[in-house]
């Protein structure tokens, strides 16, 4: 993983920015992150866009993080139907 969670980025192509929510690796070797935008107004958030890594280049490093005693869903169960 190139990019860490919590940190800014842009798209070099669209000049798109946000922030790395979400990775993915496909079987071909594409590797994309999950890109949400900061929203302009608040009452409404912006879609996120999936996008190349070769696109991005960093912008702030770890601009967002988690509470070290925010549970992230990782050490959560998985729901039993």
């Amino acid at each position: 993983m190139k990019f860490q969670f919590g940190s800014e980025v842009r798209d070099v192509v669209s000049g798109f920015t946000g922030i790395v929510t979400g990775f993915c690796s496909y079987i071909t070797g594409c590797e994309q992150y999950l890109v949400q935008p900061e929203s302009v107004d608040k009452t409404k958030k912006p879609d996120a866009l999936w996008l190349d890594e070769d696109r991005l280049q960093i912008i702030t490093p770890e601009k967002v993080r988690l509470a070290a005693n925010m549970a992230s869903g990782y050490d959560q169960l998985a729901p039993v139907k």
